[in-house]
């Protein structure tokens, strides 16, 4: 079923139903939140741990990332289908580590390949112009400041953004649809574009959602990161059919009116 509506979704388009998605979160937290909240804390504090460490943690995040990442939407999805979950079922994506982590990689590729020319041709400019020999912080910030740099940085947060946008649901359809990572993104471009526009206010929103939890002495960045990940599961549940066996999807924004 999910696939076809997969397929249907990059055919006809789809509605984006912005306010329904973050409402339907929202009631999550409600109903569920201690456990995605303390999923979200633990989060962090492995995030912290592992950047503490020296090179080798550039080679724990390829494999811890994701699976992390997708334990939102994992934990969620199993609530809405049963009324019960546990706390190890924030930690499922672990069962599908492999194909997570080379989804990892390729996403650290495409990055790659898209941003570093840009970082190439700045970096040209500023041996052209001589700063190379310079130790002046001041000449090195009058130089590198110029209409062409300011240009390059715009595109490379323009790319940078579409970027993420774009291949965000590449490890839902790993982990639900059972996609190879190369078709999972693949397909995550193809869904997120064909109503690009309403992603870009999705996330524009995610934003302002992670910034005033961060205003909030950083505690508050524990509920805002469950709010807007259970936000986009539910978009993603809603375009792809992944929930269209049963109606819990629908009912979870009227029980708690």
């Amino acid at each position: 079923m999910s696939e076809r509506r997969i397929q249907e979704a990059i055919s006809n388009g789809y509605e984006f139903k912005t306010n329904e998605y973050f409402n339907k979160s929202f009631n999550m937290i409600k109903e569920n939140g201690a456990f995605l909240i303390l999923y979200a804390f633990v989060c962090f504090l492995i995030s912290i741990f592992v950047g503490v460490l020296p090179f080798i943690s550039l080679i724990i995040n390829i494999f811890i990332s994701f699976p992390l990442l997708v334990g939102f939407a994992l934990g969620v999805h199993k609530y809405l289908k049963t009324r019960d979950s546990e706390f190890g079922d924030f930690f499922n994506g672990f069962d599908h580590v492999g194909p997570l982590a080379v989804l990892y990689l390729l996403n650290m590729l495409i990055a790659l390949f898209i941003l570093v020319p840009f970082f190439m041709i700045l970096f040209g400019s500023i041996i052209s112009s001589g700063l190379i020999d310079t130790v002046q912080i001041e000449d090195v910030i009058e130089n590198i400041i110029t209409p062409f740099s300011i240009s390059m940085i715009t595109v490379m947060i323009i790319l940078g953004v579409y970027l993420l946008v774009s291949l965000r649901w590449a490890p839902y359809l790993v982990v639900f649809n059972k996609f190879q990572p190369i078709n999972a993104l693949k397909t995550s471009i193809k869904l997120v574009n064909k109503n690009l526009s309403s992603q870009l206010i999705f996330m524009l929103l995610t934003v302002l959602i992670i910034f005033g939890g961060a205003i909030t002495f950083l505690i508050g960045l524990f509920v805002a990161l469950p709010i807007i990940l259970v936000a986009d599961y539910f978009a993603f549940a809603d375009v792809t059919g992944l929930n269209d066996e049963t109606s819990e999807i629908d009912d979870l924004g009227k029980e708690l009116v």
